[in-house]
């Protein structure tokens, strides 16, 4: 399914980010701090354009561990 070595890289990886966040290498990772520090935006459901408020709230109440 992935490619050889992908998991190693992973986690050699997801280590070389805490450490750049000053988190030690097994810290849980916030997931607003890491988006911040890749430049990612995070968007809540509500703020999508054209989703409507059917679907933002099934979103927020049915499947929030998604």
């Amino acid at each position: 399914m992935f490619a050889r070595g992908f998991k190693s890289w992973s986690e050699e990886y997801a280590i070389q980010v805490r450490l750049a966040l000053g988190l030690k290498p097994v810290s849980p990772l916030d997931p607003v701090l890491l988006a911040k520090a890749i430049g990612v935006e995070l968007w809540t459901p509500a703020q999508v354009p054209g989703l409507s408020a059917d679907i933002a709230q099934r979103l927020v109440n049915e499947h929030s561990d998604s």
